[in-house]
C-alpha cells in the first residue's frame, strides 16, 4: 500500500546553512509501525525519516484522538436513546454510528487494524454474548 502523505516544503540545517528542499513525501507501510520516506523515488537519509515519521506519528495521533472522541458522542447518543425511550430511526444515533465507523474505516487506512483480526475479534465477542447476554437467543 502506498499513500500520499504530504507535499510541500522541507527546511534542515546542515553545517550552519538553512536550505530548503522541495519535497514529495511518500509513505510506504507493509507491516504497521514501519514506514520509509522517499524523495522522487530515492530513499532519503536518516535525518529525513524522523521527519516522516513525525508526520505519521502526528496523523495517528489525531486518528485516535477523533475516533475516542466519535466514540464519547456514541456513548452518549445510546444513552440519551434509553433516557428518552428513542430506539427507532433516531437520526442522532445513526448520525453517531456513522461517525464511528468512517472512524474505523480509517484506522483500517493507516493500517492500525485489519479486517481479519476485526472478524477473528467479532466472533470472539459473539460467543461471549452468546454467554453473558440474551442478544443472540
Amino acid at each position: 500500500m502506498v499513500d500520499l502523505v504530504g507535499c510541500g516544503l522541507l527546511k534542515y540545517e546542515l553545517q550552519d546553512i538553512c536550505t530548503t528542499i522541495d519535497f514529495l513525501l511518500v509513505l510506504h507501510s507493509h507491516s504497521r509501525g514501519v514506514c520509509y520516506t522517499t524523495l522522487y523515488g530515492k530513499e532519503l537519509t536518516k535525518t529525513f525519516t524522523g521527519y516522516a515519521g513525525k508526520i505519521m506519528d502526528d496523523r495517528l495521533q489525531e486518528l485516535l484522538t477523533i475516533t475516542m472522541e466519535e466514540c464519547g458522542e456514541l456513548i452518549q447518543a445510546c444513552s440519551k436513546a434509553i433516557r428518552c425511550d428513542d430506539y427507532y430511526d433516531n437520526k442522532k444515533l445513526i448520525e453517531e454510528v456513522g461517525d464511528v465507523y468512517c472512524m474505523i474505516l480509517l484506522l483500517h487506512k493507516y493500517d492500525l487494524i485489519s479486517w481479519g483480526e476485526v472478524d477473528e475479534r467479532v466472533e470472539v465477542k459473539k460467543e461471549k454474548l452468546k454467554k453473558w447476554s440474551k442478544l443472540y437467543e
